[in-house]
């Protein structure tokens, strides 16, 4: 399945892409059709199955993307502070993990949403987050749109 390509994000906030992928649900290579980061997260935030843009992601940041949650693949600092991701104090609070919440509850794709993760070297990287149920797991796509060390 070749990139699909179109004027827009190339994510689920693309109207076409979202079309594309919804298509291709339960196919090998699903993701595959989006073109930018994105995974398929369950309850947990734990990633399921990722397109190549996103395991490339995941192999500069953390190495691999097998049995980790989002925050722990995207280096958030507060999965790093002897919490898995979702487990720490602040992680009620975490953008990405509302994001997700709201469409699994609701339904509602959410798009282009944008969201920063602090690392756990202090740097900030901020993303625009688009969202989309799949049964009970939710397809996030994700586009760096700045980034800020410290």
């Amino acid at each position: 399945m070749g990139v699909l390509t179109c004027e827009h994000a190339h994510g689920t906030g693309c109207t076409t892409c979202l079309n594309r992928f919804q298509s291709t649900f339960g196919s090998p290579g699903e993701l595959e059709c989006l073109d930018e980061p994105a995974a398929i997260v369950d309850r947990d935030m734990n990633v399921l199955s990722a397109n190549g843009q996103f395991t490339r992601l995941a192999e500069s940041l953390e190495g691999t993307f097998a049995g980790l949650r989002l925050g722990e693949v995207l280096r958030c600092t507060h999965s790093r502070e002897g919490h898995h991701c979702g487990e720490g104090p602040l992680c009620d609070r975490c953008s990405l993990r509302r994001l997700a919440e709201i469409t699994r509850i609701s339904g509602e794709q959410i798009t282009a949403i944008e969201v920063t993760v602090t690392q756990e070297n202090g740097s900030e990287t901020s993303w625009s987050c688009s969202t989309t149920r799949k049964g009970d797991d939710i397809v996030l796509s994700l586009r760096v749109t700045g980034q800020c060390a410290r």
